[in-house]
């Protein structure tokens, strides 16, 4: 009996731990890592249409935007998200922060970035998510999705 009490323990600890893991959170500013201040300054152009999808962190899904999202579809749906606008294909932008999200199981690393031709999303916080090594040919971004252009630093 004592095996059986011992093994739903651990199930309800490791799916608490899963649950920690998954919960949003603000991300961490970490543009002045050695690392990555080289990154600050790169420009790219979107090479299809993408999504930029406003979600909010709020526990009680407040229609607040925390951050803009840009996506390639489907994107992603859920009570977070508070709006999906479609992006054109062509729109420039320029990497103006590295961000990174702490997560148990999940480090993941976003470009802040400004969009350079438009006012689209002016007012929030754009990130973009970055897939592979930053120290790439097109510094971690997906080729299919983006080109990059030059660095401005």
């Amino acid at each position: 009996m004592n095996n059986c009490k011992y093994i739903i323990f651990m199930c309800f600890y490791v799916s608490f731990l899963l649950l920690l893991g998954c919960s949003p959170k603000d991300y961490q500013n970490v543009s002045h890592d050695d690392r990555y201040k080289l990154l600050i300054g790169a420009e790219f152009k979107t090479k299809v249409e993408l999504l930029g999808i406003g979600v909010t962190f709020d526990a009680n899904y407040k229609q607040h935007v925390d951050y803009v999202f840009i996506t390639p579809e489907p994107g992603f749906t859920g009570p977070e998200v508070i709006f999906i606008k479609r992006i054109p294909k062509g729109i420039k932008f320029r990497v103006v922060g590295v961000l990174i999200s702490n997560r148990l199981f999940n480090n993941r690393l976003f470009y802040e970035i400004k969009i350079l031709d438009s006012k689209l999303f002016e007012e929030y916080t754009i990130i973009v998510k970055v897939f592979d090594d930053i120290n790439n040919q097109n510094k971690g971004l997906n080729v299919e999705d983006y080109e990059y252009l030059i660095s401005k630093v």
